[in-house]
């Protein structure tokens, strides 16, 4: 697995470009929520299949192939939408044919061609800054930083009111641009912060983590785990 630095006119949209290259052996990878959403592309001897992978709300199991070559466009939450303009909500723990939203002959077939990962993102990256967009929704680049400001721990009421809006019209606009309601964002970045504290060190007491990630208790953080 690896990730690349994306073109600097595609950086407040696009949190990085990956691949994953096939392994002797078939393994397993644990791919957690982070509120991002993906196109990815899967390459074989014969074949290469893009997709728009929607945010999710669970973390999947995916088996990688001895036969398979990965590679993706992450995208920051709140960035893929000037991209694909359809409500986000819709494609939540789903996933579409890229096809279906872009008319676009002979790109899976330029993919397939390019001779190396690094070549495969580049034709990704090509057709991304054919479309580059303006810019992203201002008000809610603003609210995503204010909850990852205080890692997640904020009301959705609070955040409505900082932001001049009612909770109704913040909710359709993190659903459309994000996919996921601003209260089940919030929770997934507590979830996040609580994750790589773990990752960091590995022998850091629980109750420690629960505590320093905004959580109630232990009970509600191991709750929301699982």
């Amino acid at each position: 697995y690896r990730e690349y630095a994306p073109h600097p006119a595609l950086a407040p949209y696009v949190q990085c470009y990956w691949s994953i290259s096939p392994t002797p052996l078939p393994v397993t990878n644990r791919i957690l929520p982070d509120g991002c959403l993906d196109i990815v592309a899967g390459l074989t001897d014969s074949v290469c299949e893009i997709i728009v992978v929607g945010t999710m709300q669970r973390a999947e199991l995916h088996p990688v192939s001895t036969r398979q070559t990965y590679v993706g466009v992450r995208f920051k939450p709140g960035g893929a939408f000037p991209f694909l303009r359809l409500p986000l909500h819709e494609i939540t723990d789903n996933e579409l044919n890229l096809n279906e939203l872009w008319t676009i002959p002979g790109l899976s077939e330029q993919v397939y061609e390019a001779d190396s990962p690094y070549a495969q993102l580049e034709r990704l990256e090509a057709l991304l800054l054919s479309r580059c967009p303006t810019g992203m929704d201002a008000l809610l680049a603003n609210a995503l930083h204010e909850v990852r400001l205080f890692n997640g721990v904020v009301r959705v009421k609070d955040l409505a009111l900082r932001f001049a809006l009612s909770e109704r019209q913040l909710e359709r606009r993190f659903r459309d641009h994000i996919g996921l309601t601003p209260k089940a964002f919030a929770r997934l970045t507590r979830f996040r912060t609580a994750a790589v504290a773990l990752q960091t060190n590995r022998f850091i007491p629980l109750d420690d983590v629960a505590q320093n990630s905004g959580y109630y208790d232990q009970a509600h953080f191991i709750h929301d785990f699982k």
